[in-house]
């Protein structure tokens, strides 16, 4: 199954609440909630103003996540852009590995699972915990998806701007954990795959355009 596919079925179904296209063994109906009535989240925080350098590095600083290090792979970037201080730690969020954020502005909507701690800027959204049975990464899938849906109805087809309001309201439609475990055991192997085969083909540009320099040059 291809994984566009498969996500575009799911939302395209969403009234339905029972997807044409499931895994062999599920049958049940999906909820609709809206994100409010599925999950506790909260903003992050920095304190201001951004360029004052009490704020960053030093002794027992810690990775600080701005939208920038929110990567499309559905992960951070292995080492982030800024560290926040440890003066600055109790003025922002503290999230461990393995959270769920979403960002808010710039590039709005693109979600992650945290692979390491780290204190969070305003701009990204987190999911501390969430009110029904939840697998985090089915939930980070769904997030990714319901921006991707709403930006189709946005003018030019991208979301300028989103309230903590609006965002609340966003419905989703969540089957019971275990088939929740076994859509996202598939999209994850699917993102694996993806990220091996996008290292493979950076390597051989970078044998190419070696070989080009040596010939060439």
């Amino acid at each position: 199954m291809n994984k566009k596919v498969v996500l575009r079925e799911i939302e395209r179904e969403r009234e339905r609440e029972r997807p044409e296209l499931r895994f062999k063994g599920f049958d049940g109906e999906w909820i609709k909630t809206s994100i409010k009535e599925a999950s506790c989240y909260r903003r992050g925080s920095f304190p201001q103003p951004y360029g004052n350098k009490d704020w960053y590095d030093g002794e027992g600083s810690m990775p600080f996540i701005q939208v920038v290090d929110v990567s499309s792979s559905m992960n951070l970037v292995d080492d982030s852009n800024q560290k926040i201080s440890s003066i600055a730690q109790p003025m922002s969020v503290f999230t461990k590995a393995g959270s769920i954020l979403v960002t808010l502005q710039g590039t709005i909507g693109r979600a992650a699972i945290t692979q390491y701690d780290a204190y969070v800027d305003r701009t990204i959204l987190i999911f501390e915990k969430y009110k029904i049975n939840i697998d985090p990464r089915f939930w980070a899938y769904i997030i990714k998806l319901k921006f991707q849906t709403e930006a189709t109805k946005a003018p030019g087809g991208i979301i300028k701007t989103i309230t903590i309001d609006a965002l609340s309201k966003f419905q989703v439609l969540i089957p019971n954990l275990p088939e929740q475990q076994k859509i996202a055991n598939f999209f994850s192997q699917l993102d694996n795959l993806i990220s091996l085969q996008s290292k493979k083909v950076q390597k051989l540009k970078d044998i190419k355009n070696g070989c080009l320099n040596k010939m060439f040059v």
